[in-house]
């Protein structure tokens, strides 16, 4: 493991640390001699280079969903002559071709 790595490593431990601690960021920071501002820019650090909070678009499988379009009985923007889908939200209703 290379120095970059093992700082990241520790820093991680840290943050669980102070996680389970309950105090406040500068109350941590003091009993661990360490700048609030360090411990906001690993904060930030570690969660934003976590998968689980930032997936890549360009890795992540795509997955649809099986959609069923179906006109209520009734509906005034039934039009089975064309090819348009009516989606409603909320109050609104939107046409598409």
């Amino acid at each position: 493991m290379n120095a970059k790595e093992q700082r990241k490593q520790d820093w991680q431990a840290r943050i669980a640390a102070y996680r389970a601690s309950g105090l406040t960021m500068k109350a941590w920071c003091n009993a661990n001699e360490c700048s609030v501002e360090q411990l906001k820019y690993w904060l930030y650090k570690i969660k934003r280079g976590s998968p689980q909070t930032t997936p890549d678009p360009k890795t992540s499988p795509v997955q649809f969903i099986p959609l069923a379009a179906v006109d209520p009985p009734g509906s005034v923007f039934s039009a089975p002559s064309l090819d348009l889908l009516f989606l409603g939200i909320g109050m609104g209703k939107f046409g598409v071709m």
